[in-house]
């Protein structure tokens, strides 16, 4: 790979400001098409000063002459002083210029595309939704779905005595089920499964996007034609965990998913003394089946509609692999598979 390792031509556009941070990206399986995120710094030094969050693409492999550009799909607005919020600085996060405390290019806390592994879904969260995008025959790309976890409040929009409707418009969704109207904040990391048809997130409520007190994992499907959100960091009574789940994995058919928790009341967990084997659970072989046994943080599989287990304690960030045969995640700063 020493003779073929390049920079990505066209990531940066021409006007971006001086401090542009591009990093973040995802690539489809032909490694053809890559997503990244790109942060454009407050033009000025006044904190209440907008900074920009873009989501970019750039297609490696067209067959025009032209170099390779970015091309712009989405773009989102925060204030500077909200950016420089996500992290502490003192712990090199990102600062309201992009960069670190020592001088680095801050590449944490920014949103964390996925991209489906024909280049043709991109997943993408922005702090306060999950945004789903789709690639039209034209080259553009078009929003398809908003999604977060807060499930609908009214369950007949159609009726204008519900205090939750519109009474001038009685066929407008509920007040309260805007995405960006509620307290729930999403994680930046996604995970996509290759055909783009489900993705898995974390979100939960918070003031700060991208930093959700607590964080609890959760999977959008439309493989069946209707979406669906299914709640992965569950407890044995289906409420979501009390502590931290996130960093989703997704198998490639989106059947398996991983993920970091240091919430010891799931079902997963055995929490609370619970059975982690009732109600169908526990069918996923695990290193630690005993309730109380398991040290946070663990990593929890999920085979969906059929169990959960947790594989392993003290462990941090897993990923699978596409065919779900294999698990990799970091102990004690070490990979472990």
């Amino acid at each position: 790979l020493a003779d073929t390792v390049t920079d990505l031509a066209g990531q940066r556009l021409a006007d971006d400001p001086e401090g542009t941070v591009t990093a973040a990206p995802a690539v489809s399986g032909d490694g053809c098409r890559v997503a990244v995120s790109a942060l454009l710094p407050a033009s000025g030094d006044d904190p209440s000063t907008a900074a920009v969050l873009q989501l970019r693409v750039v297609d490696r492999c067209s067959d025009s002459d032209v170099p390779p550009a970015a091309s712009t799909v989405d773009t989102i607005t925060v204030s500077a002083a909200e950016v420089s919020d996500r992290a502490d600085p003192a712990d090199g996060g990102t600062t309201a210029d992009g960069t670190t405390t020592d001088g680095a290019t801050a590449r944490d806390d920014m949103a964390v595309p996925a991209l489906s592994a024909d280049g043709s879904t991109i997943a993408w969260s922005t702090g306060q939704e999950v945004l789903r995008y789709t690639l039209e025959a034209d080259g553009t790309w078009i929003i398809t779905d908003r999604i977060d976890a807060t499930p609908p409040a009214d369950p007949d929009p159609t009726d204008p005595t519900d205090p939750d409707t519109d009474p001038t418009d009685p066929d407008a969704p509920p007040v309260d089920t805007d995405p960006t109207s509620d307290d729930m904040v999403t994680e930046a990391a996604i995970s996509l499964s290759a055909d783009g048809t489900t993705l898995a997130f974390a979100a939960g409520p918070g003031g700060v996007p991208f930093r959700p007190e607590p964080a609890n994992v959760y999977v959008w499907s439309i493989s069946s034609g209707t979406p669906t959100i299914e709640l992965a960091s569950m407890t044995i009574d289906g409420t979501p965990g009390a502590a931290d789940s996130t960093a989703p994995s997704l198998s490639a058919d989106g059947q398996l998913l991983v993920f970091e928790s240091s919430s010891t009341d799931l079902a997963a967990a055995g929490g609370a003394g619970s059975d982690p084997a009732a109600d169908g659970e526990g069918d996923v072989e695990t290193e630690d089946a005993a309730a109380g046994s398991v040290t946070p943080p663990f990593v929890v599989m999920l085979d969906r509609g059929n169990g959960t287990g947790v594989l392993a304690s003290d462990a941090r960030r897993p990923v699978i692999s596409a065919d779900g045969r294999h698990v990799v995640h970091t102990r004690v700063g070490a990979l472990v598979r």
